[in-house]
């Protein structure tokens, strides 16, 4: 009897400090399909982890059909966001982007490319987001340079001007220090997107008031694996 006397204050007490104090729990829950749409492909093995004010509290790993739930209770007032990895056993080097229907205003501003930056969730809602987790393109650029006298000759790739905004940001970047050479470097690259190859340098960079001067190349990529790439670059003609 005395046992459930004290069951009974002690749930009394709780509930009173939760209304004087305003402590109450929040039920926290994402769910979702990672998901390769460039390939229509679903994408297994990605890892997803809850964040509170930017503390790990969870994480999970996308099933085989890429399905994927997190849920967490807390009392704690924090700012939860979730973000999205390659798992250790899955060896395919997946970028991800957010392509939700639910949330089509959640994409970073500062994402670029092959990164997708924390998702934040709303509080005791049930928070959908499916995640374009998809391997990028390779290019295999075979580059013959002559007259590299700087030796600071650079290649950069980017997405297109064509693309939505969000994704105008650079890709990768390699510079050649040779003055005469047959060069082969790779990039990685997003599936169906206009890209842009860029090769620049400075004939003059003695001049302070000089800027380097590009040549660029457009590329259209598919969702082929690989693609060779081969061009000659003389830089005397910048």
């Amino acid at each position: 009897m005395k046992k459930a006397i004290y069951i009974v204050l002690l749930l009394f007490v709780f509930t009173i400090k939760s209304c004087v104090f305003g402590i109450s729990e929040h039920n926290m829950l994402v769910k979702g399909q990672t998901k390769d749409i460039f390939r229509n492909i679903v994408s297994p093995g990605v890892k997803i982890i809850m964040y509170g004010d930017h503390k790990k509290l969870d994480s999970t790993i996308s099933d085989v059909n890429g399905n994927y739930q997190l849920e967490y209770t807390s009392d704690d007032y924090l700012h939860y966001h979730v973000k999205y990895f390659n798992s250790f056993k899955n060896k395919l080097p997946y970028n991800f982007e957010l392509h939700s229907d639910n949330y089509p205003d959640l994409f970073p501003t500062t994402q670029n490319c092959n990164y997708m930056g924390y998702i934040e969730l709303e509080y005791d809602k049930e928070n959908e987001i499916d995640v374009n987790a998809f391997v990028p393109v390779v290019w295999k650029v075979n580059t013959q340079v002559e007259n590299n006298i700087h030796h600071k000759l650079r290649s950069k790739s980017s997405c297109g001007y064509g693309s939505p905004k969000y994704y105008h940001h650079d890709y990768n970047r390699v510079i050649i220090k040779s003055e005469n050479i047959d060069t082969l470097y790779y990039f990685t690259a997003r599936p169906n997107t206009e890209m842009r190859l860029y090769f620049i340098y400075n004939p003059t960079p003695e001049d302070i008031h000089s800027n380097p001067e590009q040549v660029v190349y457009p590329i259209q990529t598919t969702t082929i694996d690989t693609i060779s790439l081969s061009y000659s670059i003389d830089c005397n003609s910048f």
